[in-house]
Order: C-alpha cells, then sequence, then structure tokens
C-alpha cells in the first residue's frame, strides 16, 4: 500500500508539485508517532577544533570511526588560485578518529578524509534509484528557491537531480515497522542514521539539528551556481533557524578533466571529489552571521561526467517535528 502511494504520487502529479518529503508519509502515515528521541543538548553548539583531544557535548557519541583503507589511496587534489597541489601539503590532524586537513583555520574549512567507507558511498549512491517492479525512482529535479546567481526560466541556479533521504532522527524509532514493509528502505534509514551520529560527533551539533541528508546526482553539463547555504547571505532580516555549519560528502571520483569540483572562488579554492572523503565548512563568521566568503559551486560536468554527493545541512536550532524540513531542501 505503501509503496503504491508513492507511486501515485509520482506518476499522477507533476514532478515539480511532488511533496518533497512524501515517502515519509506514505510510508509511516500522517499520524507521526516517533517514538523517543534523545533530548537536544542544552550546551552550545560549536564547529570542532582541530585537535586530537577534541570532544562533543552531545550524548550521542559515536564509537570511534576507523579509515577505511579499501579507498583509493591517489592523493586528494585541490586547486589553489589556480595552482594544483595535494591536500597533504595543508596541516592534518586526528579529530574523532578521522584524519582532517585543515585547509582554512580562519574560515573553519576542513577536509575529512575516507569519512564514509568504500561501500557505504556505493549503497548511498544506490538510495533513491527505481527497484524494478516495487519502488519508482525518487529523484527529482533539485529544487529552485532563489537562490544562487542565476535566475528566471531558462537560467536555473541548478539543474541537478536530488532526494531527501529519511528524516532518521524522528523515524529511526520505527525502523522495524519499516523493515515489514521494505528491507531496502530499512537499510537506507539505517545507515543514514549511523552517518547522522558520526556527523554528530565530528562537527559537535546533537543529532536534532540535523536536516535530511539531500542525495545528489549530476550528470553532464549539470551544476548548481554560486550561491550560500545560510539564508542570512539573502535576507539580513533573521529571526528564523538556518545552517551554520555545511558538511559535504563525495560518493565517487570525478578526475580532474571531468570537472565537478567544489569552488569557493572568494578563497581561491576547488576541491575535486573523492569517494568516501568529505568538506566541512562553516557558514557563518565570528559573529554567527552569514560570511560572504563562503559562496560555493558545484562546476559542470564534462561529457560523460557523472558525480554523487550528500548534503547535510546543520541547523542552529533544533528539530522538534519532522514537518519543519520541509521548508528548506535548497
Amino acid at each position: 500500500m505503501a509503496i503504491a502511494m508513492i507511486a501515485f504520487l509520482q506518476c499522477f502529479l507533476p514532478i515539480s508539485k511532488v511533496p518533497y518529503f512524501a515517502i515519509d508519509a506514505a510510508l509511516f502515515g500522517d499520524d507521526i508517532d516517533v517514538g523517543a528521541k534523545p533530548a537536544p543538548s542544552s550546551q552550545p553548539v560549536s564547529f570542532p577544533s582541530t585537535s586530537s583531544s577534541s570532544t562533543t557535548s552531545s550524548s550521542c557519541q559515536h564509537q570511534q570511526h576507523l579509515p577505511d583503507h579499501t579507498h583509493d589511496t591517489s592523493p586528494a587534489i585541490v586547486t589553489v588560485n589556480g595552482k594544483r597541489v595535494e591536500i597533504s601539503s595543508f596541516p592534518s590532524s586526528i579529530v574523532r578518529g578521522y584524519n582532517v586537513t585543515t585547509v582554512s583555520a580562519e574560515k573553519k574549512l576542513h577536509y575529512v578524509h575516507s569519512f564514509l567507507s568504500s561501500r557505504e558511498a556505493t549503497a548511498m549512491s544506490s538510495f533513491c534509484d527505481e527497484i524494478s517492479g516495487s519502488q519508482p525512482s525518487r529523484f527529482q529535479r533539485s529544487p529552485q528557491t532563489g537562490v544562487g546567481d542565476a535566475q528566471g526560466p531558462g537560467n536555473a541556479a541548478r539543474t541537478s537531480l536530488s532526494c531527501p533521504l529519511f528524516f532518521s532522527y524522528f523515524y529511526m524509532p520505527r525502523i522495524n515497522q519499516l523493515r515489514a514493509k521494505s528491507e531496502s528502505m530499512a537499510d537506507e534509514l539505517q545507515l543514514t542514521w549511523d552517518v547522522t551520529l558520526r556527523a554528530s560527533d565530528l562537527l559537535g551539533y546533537h543529532p536534532s539539528h540535523f536536516e535530511p541528508f539531500q542525495l545528489l546526482r549530476y550528470g553532464p553539463g549539470e551544476y548548481y551556481k554560486r550561491h550560500h547555504d545560510h539564508r542570512g547571505y539573502y535576507d539580513t532580516t533573521g529571526g528564523y533557524p538556518d545552517r551554520p555549519v555545511t558538511l559535504l560528502l563525495f560518493l565517487n571520483d570525478v578526475t580532474e578533466d571531468a570537472g565537478g569540483g567544489l569552488a569557493f572562488d572568494q578563497l581561491g579554492l576547488t576541491f575535486q571529489p573523492k569517494e568516501g572523503d568529505a568538506i566541512a565548512w562553516s557558514n557563518v563568521d565570528t559573529d554567527g552571521l552569514a560570511d560572504p566568503d563562503m559562496v560555493h559551486e558545484a562546476m559542470p560536468l564534462a561529457e560523460g561526467g557523472h558525480k554523487m554527493a550528500v548534503n547535510v545541512w546543520v541547523r542552529d536550532k533544533a528539530f522538534t517535528d519532522p514537518s519543519q524540513a520541509a521548508m528548506r531542501q535548497h
């Protein structure tokens, strides 16, 4: 019944009108009883320092991460003011069990090596795919919500496909109910929750501050033009929860000649996607305001290019209801 409802929503409504979180409602119903959840931390959230003694006040600490040595051992590449350099030229330290390279201490811009294992990256890449006979693809054209430097018909700010993953903070208590309906979707929920806990541990934010992960798929010629993840960059009136921190997960390798890099043009930096690695950065300055230097873009892919990634956005205020996530997914 639940799968049929998803198929109905995606086949009979225009793609731009499909409720972005329809899959949650279809599987769990509108009478969401999310069960017991850990209380949000009363401690101020903060971005971690790159110290091996770094700790977090989160009550959801995860076991120390062990790097996946099956990963490609070729060096991660970053372009600095047009010059190609290996990421190893920047200082690194072990933070919560991860090898973290600090690319800019001032901007709190960090490169996290092997945040995901190769197996996890491959599994996450397949989430939202069509399953023959049981599940249509959940990918949609990425939302256009007035962000980015390009506006207007035929001049889209972003051209990727995207898919919100399960809001694991709320739905993990009901994983057994989901598993009875769909083993593959229960696996998605479990892995999403595991990654949420690791991101919480690394970034120092309670899991209640994490938006549903957004899975991204870029094909040849597709891009996300220059934009900022914090709404305060576009509207300085404030008064709403927003994103002080972003963690972007790369799910596959993209060669330099294929394009698809993550570019911070104000900083003169472009990162080439490498499977399992992640980029973490602060979207705000020392006063907590949107930092204009942190505008960034996903560069277009060349012919034959393919890129998969996951947006992990952290809110400055905790979620108290899953419906709150629908306010933003750009």
